[in-house]
């Protein structure tokens, strides 16, 4: 989704068009967060505000299955993990850029004591007091710390978040002062701030146009495609183009092997196609899984064993044969996907694997069987105790 900011520097107004992504809840969707988290950026944290603080609410246990009953919202320490999770992410694949929690429903925990208490919970669990165990890394002041910006009014306590209402109407007071942050921090990022050649600009505006073109949009296009939009730039301009591009996230570029033939205007388009391969299969059906599930032997080894056949690839990307070879490249690239040793056509998708239980799995006995335990604590010069979980899938 794009969105403009405008601000005066110099006494010139600028406009500034943001792209805006939503990244997926879902676990399974975590490996391809390292896609979109970059130094040039600026990040909220969107938590339920009603999770730290009781008010009585409940949800479904399983929105697929109604009849399962229903929960407490209230989760304190479901919350202040799922925030440890993002903001540890940041901190591995975006130190330095600029973060803002933002608290949601403040029409059910509206009261300025619900939201105190909120931020001394934050505080408590990711603040300096707590650096013991790295999570001091997130909202401490020291140096090296993840740059959470704060909450900051002149006629009420300072708070670490921002207690949003978007069901507010006028506008959520706090909501527009949100977005006043958020105007006054690019004001002063360096990475807007950076002159580019006038011929990047022109070359920028016409890969928009085609991606945006309403009879035919281009999603991707091929490399010598994007030279002919700019003739006059040299190869090296045309590369530092494109890779201020990808930094940027208008465009996804990677100049490594066979990938540089390819430029994607439309990132989703890249995310939607691996999205067919990594995903729960449950709750996230496909167009083309009736296709796909007539290789009934290679749909039960993808859904059961996580391994993908590349016959089964040609059935779910089957509208983008010539890109085939391009998506599984990407898909290694990316560590999301590796192939079997001594088997070309058959990949391992870390990501989707069963999970299993600790307790519940078989003993040694199989000589087949590997089994890995990795146990992190503590910090060093200056790290977290974190396991990314796109790295963990190029461990697998």
């Amino acid at each position: 989704m794009d969105a403009v900011s405008r601000f005066v520097r110099e006494g010139v107004e600028e406009e500034i068009r943001l792209i805006i992504y939503d990244l997926g809840g879902q676990r399974v969707f975590y490996t391809l967060h390292h896609l979109f988290l970059t130094r040039n950026a600026v990040y909220l944290v969107v938590f339920d505000m009603r999770r730290l603080v009781d008010t009585g609410a409940t949800e479904p246990i399983d929105e697929s299955e109604p009849s399962k009953g229903s929960r407490p919202v209230y989760d304190v320490v479901g919350c202040v993990r799922f925030l440890r999770f993002w903001l540890y992410s940041l901190f591995t694949h975006a130190r330095g850029a600029k973060v803002l929690l933002v608290g949601t429903h403040g029409d059910s925990v509206s009261s300025a004591a619900q939201h105190r208490a909120i931020g001394e919970r934050l505080e408590e669990a990711f603040g300096d007091d707590n650096a013991a165990n790295g999570s001091g890394v997130l909202l401490g002041m020291r140096e090296g710390c993840l740059d959470v910006e704060w909450n900051e009014d002149d006629d009420d306590e300072d708070l670490c978040f921002f207690p949003v209402d978007n069901s507010c109407r006028p506008a959520d007071p706090i909501l527009e002062r949100l977005k006043g942050k958020v105007d006054a921090i690019l004001k002063e990022e360096e990475f807007v701030r950076e002159p580019v050649p006038l011929a990047w600009y022109d070359l920028h505006d016409r890969l928009q146009a085609a991606a945006t073109n309403s009879a035919n949009p281009a999603h991707v296009l091929r490399r010598s495609e994007v030279a002919e939009l700019a003739p006059s730039l040299p190869e090296v301009q045309l590369e530092a183009a494109l890779q201020l591009f990808h930094q940027l996230g208008m465009v996804l570029y990677f100049s490594d092997g066979g990938l540089r033939e390819w430029v994607t205007l439309d990132p989703q388009f890249v995310v939607d196609r691996i999205s067919a391969v990594v995903r729960d299969y449950a709750l996230h059906p496909h167009k083309r899984d009736k296709e796909a599930r007539k290789l009934a032997a290679d749909w039960k080894q993808l859904t059961g064993e996580g391994i993908v056949s590349e016959r089964l690839l040609h059935r779910l990307w089957h509208e983008h044969e010539a890109m085939i070879l391009h998506l599984t490249q990407l898909l290694e690239k990316l560590g999301l996907a590796c192939p079997l040793p001594g088997e070309p056509t058959r990949y391992l998708v870390p990501s989707v694997l069963p999970v299993v239980d600790a307790t519940e799995a078989p003993g040694f006995a199989n000589a087949h069987n590997c089994w890995l335990c990795l146990e992190l604590g503590g910090t060093v010069n200056g790290g977290i105790p974190f396991l990314p979980e796109s790295l963990w899938a190029r461990l697998l």
